[in-house]
């Protein structure tokens, strides 16, 4: 019973030498890019000859913001449409471009897409490859002004 024991014993400190012996692992390195976060607000005006989306974009990425949508691709299933678009962002004299598709919902008035940078200059070159989610809410559609507001968040993270 004794040899029992004491090889019972002799197992278990071996097998807690080896766990203790493997040095912590607390996370991802410190080289790892983190996601960027940011809201946006953004107008649509139906009444303009090249109608898109312009707004702000605020948080880890400041500056302007333009989305063509690709009208001849958009499709609609119920109240919801299902959209896709080509986007800039304008940070200084740097730029970041994109492509997403989304959807639309006209019950609810939210959006949500997700895509991903497809060019970008400066500082912000190494996003190429990133990708994009978004999501946020509108003012109603249709209206009396063929305006329409929105806000919500972009996120960009690493492949």
């Amino acid at each position: 019973m004794r040899k029992l024991i004491s090889a019972s014993l002799v197992v278990c400190m071996l097998a807690l030498m080896s766990v203790l012996s493997v040095p912590a692992v607390a996370g991802p390195c410190c080289d790892d890019p983190l996601p960027l976060e940011c809201t946006i607000e953004i107008t649509f005006d139906a009444n303009l000859p090249d109608p898109h989306w312009e707004g702000t974009i605020a948080g880890d990425v400041e500056g302007t913001l333009q989305l063509w949508e690709q009208w001849p691709e958009i499709f609609f299933a119920g109240a919801t449409e299902h959209y896709f678009e080509d986007s800039v962002i304008h940070v200084g004299d740097d730029y970041i471009k994109g492509s997403d598709q989304g959807v639309w919902n006209f019950g609810t008035l939210k959006f949500s897409y997700t895509g991903s940078v497809t060019d970008a200059t400066g500082d912000w070159s190494y996003l190429v490859g990133w990708n994009m989610h978004g999501k946020g809410v509108t003012s109603e559609y249709p209206n009396d002004t063929g305006i329409i507001t929105g806000e919500g968040t972009m996120i960009f993270v690493p492949p």
